[in-house]
């Protein structure tokens, strides 16, 4: 499992843990349902939209930067 899908898979865990729906998370973020579902289970989503999504239901992300020397 790769670093977004372990991440897709904590958001929806949290999700669960607060009691919140894919329907509420697309109100808040002005988009439809369908495109909340495709945010959390495919690998057609950038990080910048699971950063935010992590942030809506309060998971902290840590991002990590490796330079090359």
């Amino acid at each position: 499992m790769n670093y977004k899908q372990q991440l897709q898979e904590a958001i929806l865990e949290r999700m669960k843990l607060k009691g919140m729906t894919q329907i509420s998370l697309a109100k808040e973020l002005n988009v439809s349902k369908q495109a909340v579902q495709i945010f959390l289970k495919t690998d057609n989503v950038g990080y910048e939209k699971l950063f935010e999504l992590a942030g809506m239901v309060g998971l902290a992300v840590e991002i990590r930067t490796y330079v090359k020397s």
